[in-house]
C-alpha cells in the first residue's frame, strides 16, 4: 500500500508558476469571446454564460433567439424546467431559466402559470420545499431560496404559503447565529446567504395589505429589532 509521512499531509503544493510578464488584469474581451464560443456548442447549457456575459456588458454577443428557443424546449408539461433536453427537471434549473428570461425581458417564452404551479406543488407541510417531484425527502433552505427568487421575479410570491416558508427558514437558525440547511444542521455561510436573501426577497416584494402575507411582512420588518443580538452574531459569523 501507499504510505504518507505526517509532514506530507496537507502540505500546500504550488502547481503553477506565473511568468513575470503575465497579465495582472482581466482581459475582458478575450474572456467574453471565450464564454460566447461555448454558446455555439449545442450540448452546452446557457444559464451561467448569459449571466456572466450580462455582468460584463457583453450580453449582445450571445445568440438571444437560440437561447430563448433552448429554454422553452427545456420546460416540462408540469411546468418545471430541466438543465437540458432529456434531463430531469429541478428547482435549481427552473430558477436559472427564469433568471435568463428576465435578463432578456422574455419571460413569456415559457408557460409562467405552469412554473408557478410546479414550484407551488413542492412546498411541504413544514414550509420547506423539495428540489423535485421524485425526491420529496430532500429539502433545505437552498430550495426555499430557489422558490422565493423564482416567484419574486415572476411577481407571484403570494402563490405559496409565505408564512410557513419563513417559519422554516427561521427554524434553521443555530445558537451561534448561523443557519443550517434544515433545523439542527450545522451553520454554513452558504445557507446564511440563501436564508438572508429569502428574507430580503419577501420584505422587498410583498406589497399591499394582503392578509395572507401582511403578518409575515410586518414580522420581518421588526425581526432585526426582536433578534438584534442573534443578528449581530450572524454578521460576525459571516465575517469569519
Amino acid at each position: 500500500g501507499v504510505s504518507f509521512s505526517l509532514p506530507d499531509m496537507g502540505t500546500p503544493q504550488k502547481d503553477i508558476i506565473f511568468k513575470s510578464d503575465a497579465p495582472i488584469t482581466l482581459l475582458l474581451v478575450k474572456h467574453a469571446d471565450y464564454i460566447a464560443s461555448y454558446g455555439s456548442k449545442k450540448d452546452d447549457c446557457e444559464y451561467c454564460m448569459s449571466e456572466v456575459m450580462d455582468l460584463m456588458g457583453q450580453l449582445d454577443q450571445m445568440n438571444r433567439e437560440e437561447i430563448l428557443t433552448f429554454i422553452k424546449s427545456y420546460q416540462y408539461e408540469c411546468g418545471g424546467i430541466s438543465a437540458s433536453i432529456g434531463h430531469d427537471l429541478h428547482l435549481l434549473y427552473t430558477l436559472s431559466a427564469v433568471q435568463i428570461l428576465t435578463l432578456y425581458d422574455s419571460i413569456n417564452v415559457i408557460d409562467v402559470s405552469k412554473v408557478v404551479e410546479y414550484v407551488q406543488s413542492l412546498q411541504k407541510e413544514d414550509g420547506s420545499f423539495a428540489g423535485n417531484i421524485w425526491d420529496p425527502s430532500k429539502n433545505d433552505t437552498r430550495f426555499s431560496f430557489c422558490v422565493v427568487a423564482t416567484l419574486a421575479l415572476l411577481g407571484k410570491l403570494d402563490a405559496i404559503n409565505v408564512e410557513k416558508a419563513i417559519e422554516f427558514v427561521l427554524s434553521c437558525m443555530n445558537f451561534d447565529g448561523g443557519l443550517g440547511c434544515k433545523p439542527g444542521s450545522e451553520s454554513h455561510a452558504e445557507q446564511i446567504y440563501y436564508s438572508w436573501d429569502i428574507l430580503q426577497w419577501v420584505v422587498l416584494n410583498i406589497k399591499g395589505e394582503n392578509m395572507k402575507v401582511k403578518p409575515v411582512r410586518d414580522t420581518l420588518l421588526l425581526f432585526p429589532k426582536h433578534e438584534y443580538e442573534h443578528f449581530q452574531i450572524t454578521i460576525r459569523y459571516m465575517s469569519l
